[in-house]
């Protein structure tokens, strides 16, 4: 079964941070909307993190950033990544 994750589930993910063994539990089958996923990148940006190759060693695990609400729609209603 699909999941969709927000960004502050994948930040807390990202720096080990409380329900982080969660999250890595769920990354096989995981969905982001791209909007989420800029908000990832812009918070990581802030703090310092190199996010080069971030999203591809995330999709190593299975994550997928999906490319718009309507991808995120077609996932929840389980027709298709």
């Amino acid at each position: 079964m699909a999941v969709v994750l927000d960004a502050s589930a994948l930040l807390a993910y990202l720096r080990e941070e409380p329900g982080a063994e969660v999250v890595d539990g769920l990354l096989a089958d995981a969905h982001m909307a791209s909007v989420n996923w800029a908000e990832v990148v812009q918070t990581s940006l802030s703090a310092g993190v190199d996010v080069e190759g971030m999203q591809e060693d995330l999709q190593a695990l299975g994550m997928r950033v999906e490319p718009s609400y309507r991808g995120m729609a077609r996932v929840l209603a389980g027709c298709g990544r």
